[in-house]
């Protein structure tokens, strides 16, 4: 019976981990997010560690929004890195081994000038969430050559999850909801012309607990199929029931951006047999579906964020 410890265990990767975890009969699950214990309080971390006396933890918890990490850059950095070696210290202060599966991001790589990109690509962010993804995933490095944690890194490419709001795909679901009600006229979107992979959220956290199970290595976890945003949110307004006016708002531009990015995932898939199995089609009308919901049951809804991808 394995017992997992999910950090940030109330976002909204970590809804469907726990659901996919929750699978196995007998599994133990447990916990770490705020209110009840936040990362950067070491004490509450090694208390949490202690009742839980995980085998594996899947470190989720992270400030991810690209957007905002432009707006509070020290915030986000502070969080992400100090939540990651308070965790590696409480490890070490309670005297257990568990693997730590580190969910980072294919932002850590930036903007390659070729694709398909592999595990060994230079680390180059292009924004303050990225830096900080990077060091979380040498701090990882470095805890597992000292002191002989075992590490998992993954770094997941572009992915659909509709409970993650600052998304570019479920800000354009939303809003293509909201017209369909008539809460809204016009769809507002950043810049378009970028290229990603995308991926079900329900894959994703397959492809972790894969990860884990293997005890050491990094990873790139993500579709090989090349799309552009353009072109996803095309798809969206072709599944609306209206027609969908469509507007550039430069407020939603980021500073700098990804332009293109594609992941080679062989070392991952030979090593585990994994495949995406949710077709990017199903995937999108589950978003749109579950932002509809949203809408006629009156939840509220906010402006675009426009983010592009990622973990």
């Amino acid at each position: 019976m394995t017992r997992s410890l999910i950090t940030g265990s109330n976002g909204s990767v970590a809804y469907y981990l726990r659901e996919w975890l929750e699978r196995n009969p007998g599994a133990q699950i447990f916990g770490l997010s705020r209110p009840d214990c936040d990362l950067n309080n070491f004490e509450a971390v090694c208390a949490r560690l202690e009742v839980s006396k995980p085998d594996v933890i899947y470190h989720c918890a992270s400030d991810a929004n690209v957007r905002e990490s432009w707006i509070y850059p020290r915030e986000v950095i502070e969080n992400n890195v100090n939540g990651t070696v308070n965790l590696f210290e409480a490890i070490r202060a309670v005297g257990i081994r568990p693997v730590v599966q580190v969910c980072s991001t294919s932002e850590v790589y930036g903007s390659p000038w070729h694709w398909p990109i592999g595990e060994d690509w230079q680390l180059a962010p292009l924004n303050p969430y990225a830096v900080s993804k990077a060091a979380q995933d040498m701090l990882a490095s470095i805890y597992e050559k000292a002191y002989g944690i075992p590490v998992v890194i993954t770094r997941a490419f572009g992915y659909i999850n509709p409970r993650r709001a600052d998304l570019a795909l479920i800000s354009f679901a939303r809003q293509i909801a909201e017209i369909e009600a008539g809460r809204r006229h016009v769809l507002k979107h950043g810049n378009l012309d970028t290229y990603r992979t995308f991926c079900d959220v329900r894959d994703i956290v397959k492809a972790y607990e894969l990860a884990a199970s293997l005890g050491e290595g990094v990873y790139n976890i993500g579709s090989s199929e090349r799309i552009s945003v353009e072109q996803c949110l095309a798809a969206l307004c072709d599944m609306a029931t209206v027609a969908i006016p469509r507007e550039f708002d430069q407020a939603l531009a980021r500073p700098a951006d990804v332009t293109n990015i594609v992941p080679d995932c062989t070392r991952f898939r030979q090593r585990t047999g994994w495949e995406p199995q949710i077709s990017f089609k199903e995937s999108l009308t589950w978003l749109l579906n579950y932002c509809r919901q949203e809408v006629q049951h009156g939840a509220m809804v906010k402006d675009a964020l426009g983010e592009p991808a990622g973990a």
